[in-house]
Formats: structure tokens, sequence, C-alpha cells
């Protein structure tokens, strides 16, 4: 019996344990067989696509988006938004350095190729970044991808680049990727970074706001009725708002974010802002979204200690939740009541929390500075002060909320780091015994009541020396970087 002779279910069930590469092959065979696998191949690898920033990867997703069979399949839209990882400046003896080993060294010849492929795709990709290209697109794309509710950026070191699992591997697609690959002879996204190359994270983030922008704006120029937005893995590699050049009314943009359910957002401030109206729009998005969200992943990241903490007090007091369920707080610097009014809406729903790098300060006005140049930091005052203020933090969780699992990681007090010391850590159900730096709750397998054990933290000063990665929110930390 010929294979195209089988019921449409059974190929499909067939083409269900082939890999990418074998079902290409195996669609191939014969035009039956090829028509009754289209729907199902379709499903599987259309339903979330991704891009590198190139022209070949444009003209791939044109296509996509031109394909009447494939286009309706596309959910969800993904964008690395920085080629090389931001490393755009690299001569041929940094690029030879990070692209091959001491013991596969390659003809100068060889490199001297490869190198000026490399700055050939620099070129391609920062003329994109520069220019309308991108946005024209994704606008022309976007429309024709009447399914899609997932707009999102992801790194290039994220767990599509180097998953081993080729099956997981193969349920995504990154246009142009494997292009670059081919012509360039190794990951493009896998460089052994061994020299400081200037201005990479400035590089990156503009690539990143660019990125955004041009993300959203297609979304709402579309129509699309978005139900995740995600800017960024675990990196919280941020938005400077000085980049971003979105020029939506907050109608348009309700338009589209109305029934948004999942959002990370993180903003990363540079410098101190001349004209904040930038950032003043990305702090109203989650705002405008807050009624609908389930999941929010939220990040002021000031890399040089200049963002005024009155603009999350701001957010605090706008913000009303209904529905959400986990929130994600990261390199943030609030206050008792700054935080306690920001989850007063949130407490009803809230079950999950994870606190990372947040620096609560103290009150006035005893921290009208911010207590960044305390001289006696090791005080007993000092550590009775600072263990005052976070007791705050927990009788409040204790007594509010409902939470089934809380993560606390480098908290800090008047932009000085501080250690947890949790007496019950062995019945917190956290999958590996707490530290100093990090803190579990888990419900699920805890042997104690969330409010008896979260009542019981304790904070105090770092015992040993103090390393650069000590700062925190609010404190100027470049110089100790140099």
């Amino acid at each position: 019996m010929s294979i195209a002779t089988l019921p449409t279910e059974l190929v499909w069930d067939i083409c269900g344990h082939l890999e990418l590469r074998d079902w290409i092959a195996f669609r191939t065979t014969c035009l039956g067989v090829y028509t009754k696998s289209l729907d199902a191949f379709a499903d599987r690898y259309c339903k979330s696509i991704g891009l590198i920033l190139t022209s070949h990867s444009l003209r791939r997703l044109e296509q996509l988006a031109a394909n009447e069979c494939f286009r309706t399949r596309v959910q969800e839209l993904w964008v690395v938004p920085s080629l090389f990882g931001g490393f755009y400046e690299m001569d041929v003896d940094t690029f030879e350095s990070c692209t091959t080993s001491h013991r596969d060294r390659l003809p100068i010849a060889q490199i001297n190729t490869r190198h000026t492929a490399y700055q050939a795709f620099v070129a391609d990709h920062l003329s994109i970044i520069e220019s309308d290209t991108l946005n024209n697109v994704l606008k022309e794309c976007m429309a024709r991808f009447e399914n899609l509710t997932v707009i999102r950026m992801q790194h290039n070191d994220s767990e599509y680049f180097w998953n081993s699992d080729s099956i997981a591997k193969d349920e995504f697609r990154c246009l142009g990727w494997r292009d670059v690959k081919r012509q360039l002879g190794f990951n493009p996204f896998g460089l052994n970074i061994r020299k400081p190359i200037h201005n990479l994270w400035k590089s990156r983030a503009k690539d990143h706001a660019i990125a955004f922008s041009a993300l959203l704006e297609g979304a709402v120029a579309s129509n699309r009725k978005l139900k995740k937005l995600d800017i960024c893995n675990d990196e919280h590699c941020a938005l400077p708002p000085s980049d971003i050049t979105l020029k939506l009314t907050h109608k348009s943009l309700l338009f589209s974010l109305e029934g948004l359910e999942h959002l990370h957002l993180c903003i990363c401030i540079w410098e101190v802002q001349s004209d904040d109206s930038s950032l003043r729009y990305l702090i109203d998005i989650p705002i405008i979204v807050a009624p609908s969200l389930k999941v929010l992943t939220f990040s002021q990241w000031d890399r040089n200690g200049v963002m005024n903490p009155h603009y999350f007090i701001d957010l605090s007091h706008r913000v009303n939740f209904t529905q959400l369920v986990e929130l994600d707080l990261y390199w943030i610097e609030i206050t008792y009541d700054t935080l306690k009014a920001f989850l007063r809406t949130a407490m009803p729903t809230l079950r999950s929390l994870a606190l990372q790098s947040l620096n609560l300060r103290g009150v006035a006005p005893m921290d009208t500075d911010s207590g960044h140049n305390l001289s006696r930091w090791d005080s007993q005052e000092m550590i009775e002060e600072s263990s005052a203020a976070w007791r705050q933090v927990w009788n409040f969780l204790g007594d509010e909320s409902l939470l089934r699992s809380l993560s606390l990681k480098h908290l800090g007090y008047r932009g000085h780091r501080l250690h947890l010391r949790d007496n019950l850590s062995n019945l917190s159900g956290s999958s590996e015994p707490n530290g100093p730096i990090i803190a579990v709750f888990d419900a699920e397998r805890a042997g104690v009541p969330f409010k008896e054990w979260v009542t019981q933290l304790q904070t105090g000063p770092p015992r040993g020396p103090r390393m650069w990665y000590d700062s925190m929110p609010g404190k100027d930390y470049t110089a100790q970087m140099a």
C-alpha cells in the first residue's frame, strides 16, 4: 500500500514522530504525501515564528506572510533584536579569538573571509535598525497574521539556541539564523568573547528599543489583539526610553492591549532624563493593561543610579489589578508604603511573588539621600533599622496575602545589600536549601504555613569582603566595575 493512500489522520500521526529534516524529506516523496501533511506541518512549524534582523530574514517573513496556508497558523512572533549579541566592532584579531579555539586554528585567509562576511552582516543589520525597513515589513506581515496574539523578543543566549533537544528545538522557527550560520561557518550567537567591546550594552539596548517599537506599532496598525507582550528573557535586558520611537496614542495602544494577560516589561535608564515623556509612556503601559493582567514581570533597570524612585511611586498609586496571579519585581528602589500600595489591588488574586534586587529605602527625613554614603553601615543601629524595615514587609505579606510561592533574592536597604536568615529553611519547600542571598517558599512542598515562615525571616549585613556586585538599585556602581 502506498503511503499516499493512507488516511490524512494517519499521515499526520506518522509525521508527528519525525524531526524537521526527516519530515521535509518525507513530504517531498510525492504530491499526495505533501498535500496530506501540509496542514499538520503548518500547525507544528508556523505557530511560533522568530527572526533575526537581516535582509534575508525579513524576506523569509514576507514570503511566509504571503502563503495562505502558513500565515493563518502564526500565533506568536518573536525577534532576536541584536545580531552577534551586539558585538559590532570586532577587528580581525578579536573576531578570530571569539570564533576559534587554540586547538582549532584556521588559515588566515579563511579567517579574513569570515570576518568580511561578519562585517557585511553587521552593516546589513544596522541598515535595518537605522531605517524604516523593519517597521514597514512588520506592519505589512502582521496585518496578514490574523491569529497573532503573542509578540516577544528573545536574546541570543536563550534556550532556543542552546537547547540540545532537537525535537523541542524544531518547534520554533528562527528565520535567517541558519543562513548566517551557513555563511559564517559557526553559530553567530555562540561567540566566546574574551575582550571588552566598546558600547556593547548601549548597542544592544538601542536594538532592543527599536525592535520593541516596531513590533508594537505593527500590532496596533494591524488591529491585533495581544494576549502576551514579552520584551526579553530572564536577563532583564531592558528598554532605554531615549531610543523608543513609539508614536502611538494611549487610545490606540489600549485597543491592542486591553485583553493582555502576560506582560514582561523592563526599563533601562542610562542617564538623567531631560525629557521624561518616553519614560512615562513606558511606565503607563502596566497601568493601561493592569485590569486584564495575570502575569507581570516589571523592572526599572537603573544603570548609573540616576532614576528617581518617584516614578515607581506614581505607578504604585495608579495601577489597578483585578486578575493578577504571578508577579516578578526586579531591580527597583522602593519604600514599604510604595510596595504596599503597588500590591494592594493584587492581594486577592496573587499567588506567586518574586522580589529580586529590590532596594528598600528608609522613611523621610531619616533617608533623604537614600543613605548611600553611610559611614557606619555595620553599626547596630543600622542593622536594627534595616531589619525593622523589612520586617514590615514580612508581616504585611503574612497578614494580607494568599501567596503559594515566594522567591526572594538579592535584597537591600538604603543602597546596601543584605543577607537573609531563614531558620525554617528545611520546611520552606524549596528544592535547594535557602542561603544568605536567596530564600524560596513553595506551599506545595512546605512543612509550615506561609505566614509562620515569612514572618520569621531576618535580615543583616553581609559578612566578609564586599564586591562590586553588592550594588543595589539607586546606587552608582559603574565606577566599581571599571
